[in-house]
């Protein structure tokens, strides 16, 4: 009786060895089948994909064929004559100042871009700082200079009077721009306030009209940011702009 269940426990363990490897070889020929599967179906894909191309698209040429490039790839810039025609040439474009990227609004860059005047400011500040610095003499100027790191140089001097000439010229005319824009945006108002409370109806002035009443507008936007003295100086700017335009009429 021991010798039979001796044996018995013997054939049950070659049973399980034997399924057990019957199960490793079962397992390494599907992993192998599904390989195979893989392949052929990323063949068939790329084969597929190539028999798809457009006979409009330009022909592919082969890295492996080094004779294309030994007598010279094409030159595409080439028109044949002896004239550029800017092909694959680099244009870079700001977005930002693009008709294809959106349209253009003057307030919404003034705002998000204002953080610039008090840059500008700073730089202004330095440059004065440094021409005055420069122009001093004995040890009051050697003070200043080693305190700013600059030396008495003329060229340098020269170059920073450029820029803070070029700087006062951009500021002047940044602040000239936002008073005739905040003036027309104030006759514009006032138009469209009259025609609200019905003052007058919906009119279109004339160009005489819209000048003087922008004229009127700047002259107020004047005084507010810079008083009476910031008018009295555009008003004498303005007369001897036309004075020097009579005297040229009359030379005439």
């Amino acid at each position: 009786r021991k010798r039979n269940e001796g044996i018995s426990e013997k054939s049950r363990k070659n049973r399980i060895g034997r399924k057990q490897a019957a199960l490793q070889k079962a397992s390494k020929a599907l992993a192998s089948f599904n390989a195979k599967k893989d392949k052929k179906q990323a063949v068939d894909k790329e084969s597929k994909a190539k028999s798809n191309k457009s006979k409009h698209k330009p022909t592919e040429v082969s890295s492996k064929r080094t004779d294309f490039y030994k007598r010279g790839a094409p030159q595409l810039n080439s028109s044949g004559i002896g004239v550029e025609i800017g092909a694959h040439t680099y244009k870079p474009r700001d977005p930002r100042m693009e008709n294809m990227a959106g349209h253009f609004n003057a307030d919404h860059f003034d705002r998000n871009y204002a953080f610039l005047d008090d840059i500008r400011k700073e730089e202004i500040d330095r440059l004065k700082k440094r021409i005055s610095a420069r122009s001093m003499h004995g040890k009051k100027g050697q003070k200043a200079r080693r305190k700013l790191g600059i030396s008495v140089d003329e060229n340098a001097a020269q170059c920073d009077k450029d820029e803070l000439q070029r700087l006062t010229q951009e500021k002047s005319a940044i602040q000239k721009n936002q008073v005739e824009t905040a003036a027309k945006r104030a006759v514009k108002k006032k138009i469209r306030q009259g025609v609200a409370d019905g003052t007058h109806g919906a009119y279109y002035p004339k160009r005489r009209e819209l000048k003087k009443m922008e004229l009127e507008a700047k002259f107020d936007e004047l005084r507010k940011r810079g008083g009476d003295s910031a008018v009295d100086k555009a008003v004498a700017k303005r007369r001897k702009k036309n004075k020097s335009k009579d005297v040229g009429l009359f030379n005439k």
